[in-house]
């Protein structure tokens, strides 16, 4: 087993991410918990209340579970994950992505979500499972990916992070993505964008002292600095 696999299914506490967002929500403050809580609020304003919706590497299924609900299912390659999502939260769905099936599954989706898993994978690999996700979509369907923008500003980001005890994923990073980069994925999976743009900047910071007031600041510099900084790129993509 390869080390971004092993990590994934093995190494990486079940429901580690669900416990950032219950405990960020419960304390509201929390750098780490604004980073994974801002990524998600974005992506919600993307995703239509009636829509059918897959949330491939779903992990513990917190943002099915604490934030969408209705008409999702959630996929992910770890079974100890897989099996958390569905004891916390057993009235969605939830399936080993060899369930799912991809190739031959008849099912299609309004919207598809992939949630910062494109960094690590190779390129080949992206380029192959957006393409095999692409099939899955519904006539008017879209996907919407996220991912870290590696610009200075983001490096600058995860050297501070360090220091208030964020986990360093260096060692199974595989892909560093700028906006022009993730651009050229797309084009080079003969998908078309339909937005794109950064999100989460330096007002993240003062999440540490309260979460609301990371996010005014966050939304100030955004609105001063059409959010120049921002340290996740968020990208919807159609056929």
């Amino acid at each position: 087993m390869n080390r971004n696999k092993s990590f994934w299914k093995e190494d990486l506490k079940p429901g580690y991410y669900d416990e950032i967002i219950t405990e960020g929500f419960k304390k509201k403050r929390g750098l780490q918990f604004n980073w994974h809580n801002g990524t998600y609020l974005n992506v919600l304003k993307l995703i239509h209340d009636t829509s059918s919706h897959l949330d491939y590497a779903c992990g513990s299924g917190t943002f099915i579970g604490q934030y969408l609900g209705k008409n999702s299912i959630g996929v992910d390659i770890a079974p100890l994950q897989i099996d958390f999502a569905k004891q916390k939260y057993g009235q969605h769905k939830f399936l080993l992505v060899d369930d799912l099936n991809i190739s031959n599954n008849k099912e299609r989706f309004d919207t598809i979500t992939v949630l910062g898993l494109l960094e690590f994978l190779t390129l080949k690999d992206s380029k192959l499972l957006l393409k095999q996700l692409s099939k899955l979509l519904s006539s008017e369907g879209k996907l919407i990916l996220t991912t870290p923008n590696y610009s200075l500003f983001f490096r600058i980001f995860q050297k501070i992070s360090v220091f208030f005890g964020i986990n360093n994923y260096s060692s199974v990073i595989q892909s560093k993505y700028t906006k022009k980069k993730l651009e050229k994925l797309i084009q080079d999976t003969d998908l078309n964008i339909i937005t794109i743009k950064k999100i989460i900047n330096f007002g993240i910071f003062f999440s540490v002292i309260n979460n609301e007031l990371g996010l005014k600041i966050e939304k100030i510099i955004e609105i001063i600095f059409a959010n120049f900084f921002g340290f996740i790129l968020i990208v919807e993509v159609k056929n």
